[in-house]
């Protein structure tokens, strides 16, 4: 026989009141089957045990017979020991060792008074649940040990919640017990009764909280929690409130927290966090209901200050009718009562390209009043025949729609009985789009000229059907002829003369009771002049009429003739004088309640080589610094030509502005080595001075980048501002205005085509796309309207691209690649407003400019327009005021993507 563990073995140390074991292992390696039996001697108080007597080897095999060491809850410490006795006989023919028996001195080491370990990693996870209430979910991690002694020797953890950090005022104590692990039958082994990295959770919530509860709101709480060592209580450790599972903790908090702050877990109101998914198909949106369901179907909103709704980029929202909504936030929560400091507040999030509009406004119908066939100038009979407007509901006569909505924010709350002073604000980002459908049109009769050969136009409609002299016109947005295409009698040819057409308002736009005509040979719109209201009261007296301005009834048929010379002499008789349908509402809301809109993500990269931040314009004399992010002056604009303006407050807004009148401008040269092979170059600006309805033309400078002492490159036409053009009809067009830019920065070469005729070869690009700059919303503002913008240029490689308000304008390259600038060391930048010829009838105006050197991501564009937008939103608005929605209406400003009414 072979053994192992020879005499004298010491199998460790073992807090009284619990047990050890140590394996003691035979190996026979001899020629037979060997049975074996042991005993204990000489335990004189009858501590060890073995977990078998005896047992039966075959050759060649092992067993193991475990030393059970279990000491009572008695003092004093010290060591015990036995002998174990291993004796072995042949189960073939009975004989033993000859070697005799084998003694093993056990020794083991009793201990007293040691309290069992600390826990690791205690945290309080709190929970906002409709069912549980608010709940907290204790986890941790159990003891490890340290050294040779296991420190972890425990029968159970005692949890303790109190109001108090000193725990004099406990609420809730709760023991719990390791099963089996107890003083009266401890386990062998894994004595805890947990793996080192075992995770323990506990929930305590108002089913297994005591009487005195429930857990309250806005109540200081303070949990601890120690292990029972029979009798003895380990260390306090103490919990750490977290709000999530991915909150991080200190390292403190990690090994178990004990010190002298007891941090407090109780629970504050949080925001409930609702996020709509990716969709294009939101119709009439029930938001109410998707914050009900993330509640876990709960209407009770006890527990929560706030809610923050996030839509998907991506997503559409629409609503289906004139009376409908896009999003319907309508509805009473129980116990939404907010905070203190910032009331009861809803924030909707809404990302870049998302899209959120009313239906557009059905326009009129009046296609069953005049029969299919056509008919002439003295057979109108039916179009005075009252009976046929009797039955609108089997003649066709319908009136226009109003457009449909956008947002109903109509909530409440029952708690000390309904209450709707809620606070909503909504945060859009560039290319958000949140606008009310338009307005339908009226539906008419329309009439043109005859020919020269005094014979009628004949028009065609949507259904085809050939008409002459009067043609029955629904408004724009209705299926049936909303338009007619007219032609020559003589068919002289198959060309078209002219389209009859009732104009579709934008969305957020009203209808339009009127029609314009599109003339072909000269390509330009002509709006109808003669308006007339046809009463059914007065079908006998074969007449319309229209109204003048002074008030005077102008005849204008009668007794079967027309008073009009030519096709291109319109008249639209609309059916009735009801008020034109307005566009929808961009938002329904309680009296009480307030609207608010803002931009979010507005993050800008620090990496730009300087910023004319507004801050940093100076006079006596005018001065502007541009500087790093860290604030180190990098150019300084301090060149002044004639008498450049500091405004130190712009329209009382708050903002300073850098004016420029004719032929005024601010420069300075770089001094330093900066590349720019690529860049970004972003200027807040405005054009003040034109009058609506009387737009002059002028074609000026607004900021050119020269090698220094150039000659002419400062008068380098930027923007040519026009009145609208003929050949571009808008049908409720805010200002008759055409911007068009052009910017060759950084190129020294000289452009001799530069004029206002000419406008450079990019002059055909960028007359395709010019762009409508809108007013600032408020009407009434002192000092008169201005035409604010967010001026981009960027360059990569030979291309620059120029944006105004997020929105690209034009494409183009210079001709002379050799003459790109990539180096700024001894460029000048020039602000300026030099005129073509003569004065200029604008002021330009100036309130920031940034600039890298490089081409920045689309996202880092997003959030610099973002940025630029949130920082200057009352110089859009023309309200002190920092949101749009402030008055009762709003116009498309189109760097906002907004319209419609409040």
């Amino acid at each position: 026989m072979t053994y192992v563990n020879l005499t004298g073995k010491n199998i460790g140390e073992c807090l009284t009141g619990f047990g050890i074991n140590y394996p003691l292992t035979i190996f026979n390696s001899g020629n037979s089957d060997i049975f074996y039996q042991f005993e204990i001697e000489d335990d004189a108080n009858d501590f060890f045990s073995l977990s078998d007597s005896s047992f039966i080897l075959n050759n060649g095999q092992s067993g193991s017979v475990t030393i059970l060491y279990c000491p009572p809850e008695t003092s004093p410490a010290g060591d015990n020991t036995c002998d174990v006795i291993v004796s072995s006989e042949s189960i073939e023919d009975g004989s033993v060792d000859p070697s005799g028996n084998i003694t093993i001195e056990i020794t083991g080491s009793k201990i007293v008074n040691t309290t069992g370990g600390h826990i690791r990693n205690f945290v309080a996870l709190k929970n906002y649940d409709s069912s549980k209430g608010i709940n907290y979910d204790f986890r941790w991690f159990p003891p490890t040990g340290t050294g040779n002694l296991k420190n972890y020797f425990f029968t159970g953890y005692r949890l303790e919640i109190a109001t108090n950090t000193n725990f004099s005022n406990l609420v809730h104590i709760e023991d719990l017990n390791i099963t089996q692990n107890t003083n009266n039958k401890p386990r062998f082994s894994t004595f805890y009764g947990y793996e080192e990295n075992d995770l323990i959770i506990k929930n305590i919530n108002q089913f297994n909280y005591p009487t005195i509860g429930p857990i309250e709101l806005d109540t200081n709480y303070y949990a601890r929690l120690y292990t029972n060592s029979c009798g003895n209580s380990g260390i306090s450790i103490y919990a750490s409130g977290i709000d999530s599972l991915n909150d991080t903790v200190s390292n403190e908090v990690l090994v178990g927290y004990s010190g002298a702050t007891r941090p407090n877990i109780k629970f504050n109101k949080k925001t409930l966090e609702v996020i709509v998914p990716q969709s294009a198909k939101y119709e009439n949106f029930d938001l109410f209901k998707k914050i009900i369901d993330y509640n876990n179907g709960s209407d009770d909103l006890n527990f929560y200050s706030g809610i923050n709704v996030y839509l998907s980029e991506g997503s559409r929202f629409f609503s289906s009718a004139s009376d409908e909504y896009a999003i319907n936030l309508l509805g009473t929560f129980k116990n939404f009562t907010g905070d203190n400091t910032d009331g009861t507040v809803v924030n909707l999030y809404v990302p870049q390209n998302v899209f959120i509009f009313g239906n557009q406004g059905k326009g009129g119908d009046i296609s069953n009043i005049l029969p299919s066939a056509a008919v002439s100038s003295s057979d109108l009979s039916e179009i005075f025949n009252a009976s046929n407007y009797a039955n609108s509901s089997t003649n066709g006569l319908t009136d226009s729609q109003p457009g449909g909505n956008v947002f109903d924010l109509s909530l409440q709350t029952d708690k000390d009985g309904l209450k709707s002073n809620l606070v909503y604000n909504i945060y859009i980002q560039k290319n958000t789009s949140i606008v009310s459908g338009g307005g339908g049109n009226k539906a008419g009769f329309a009439s043109v000229g005859n020919n020269t050969q005094k014979q009628p136009i004949i028009g065609t409609g949507s259904d085809f059907i050939e008409r002459k002299v009067v043609f029955p016109i629904a408004g724009a947005n209705n299926r049936r002829n909303p338009y007619f295409l007219l032609k020559d009698p003589r068919g002289l040819t198959l060309d078209n003369l002219a389209k009859l057409i009732s104009p579709p308002p934008e969305f957020g736009e009203d209808a339009v009771d009127n029609i314009v005509l599109y003339d072909f040979p000269t390509r330009s719109y002509i709006t109808n002049s003669k308006i007339g209201v046809y009463n059914i009261n007065n079908v006998g007296q074969q007449r319309f009429t229209i109204q003048t301005g002074s008030g005077q009834n102008v005849i204008i048929y009668e007794n079967g003739s027309f008073v009009l010379n030519k096709y291109t002499e319109t008249m639209f008789v609309k059916l009735n004088n009801n008020a034109a349908s307005s566009c929808g509402k961009l938002v329904n809301k309680l009296s009480d309640s307030t609207v608010k809109l803002n931009f979010y993500n507005d993050n800008i990269s620090s990496d730009y080589v300087f910023r004319l931040n507004n801050a940093d314009l100076n006079t006596g004399p005018v001065s502007w610094l541009g500087k790093d992010s860290g604030g180190a002056t990098i150019i300084t604009l301090g060149t002044l030509v004639n008498t450049p303006e500091l405004v130190a407050d712009f329209r009382s807004l708050g903002y300073k502005s850098l004016k420029l009148q004719s032929n005024d401008s601010l420069k300075g040269v770089f001094s330093s080595n900066i590349f720019a092979t690529d860049f970004d170059l972003f200027i807040v600006g405005a054009i003040e001075g034109s009058t609506a309805n009387t737009f002059p033309s002028n074609n000026s400078s607004f900021f050119n980048w020269y090698v220094n002492g150039a000659n002419g490159y400062n008068a380098i036409i930027n923007i040519i501002l026009e009145s609208f053009r003929t050949s571009v009809y808008k049908s409720f067009s805010k200002e008759p205005n055409i911007f068009t830019f052009f910017f060759p920065l950084l190129y020294n070469e000289t452009l001799s085509a530069a004029t206002a005729t000419n406008f450079y070869n990019a002059r055909n690009e960028t007359a395709a796309k010019a762009l409508q700059v809108s007013k600032q919303l408020n009407s009434s503002i002192v000092g008169g309207g201005y035409y604010p913008f967010i001026l981009n240029i960027q360059r990569e490689g030979q291309y620059y691209s120029i944006y105004i308000n997020g929105n690209l304008v034009s494409s183009y390259s210079l001709p002379v690649l050799q003459s790109y600038l990539t180096q700024l060391n001894n460029t000048c930048f020039d602000l300026s407003n030099i005129p073509l010829t003569g004065a200029s009838n604008v002021n330009n105006l100036y309130f920031d400019a940034i600039f890298y050197n490089r081409v920045l991501f689309n996202t880092e564009r997003v959030q610099m327009f973002n940025s630029l937008s949130k920082t200057y939103l009352k110089l859009f608005s023309g309200f002190t005021d920092s949101s749009l929605l402030l008055n009762n209406r709003i116009q498309l400003p189109n760097n906002f993507n907004i319209a419609g009414r409040i």
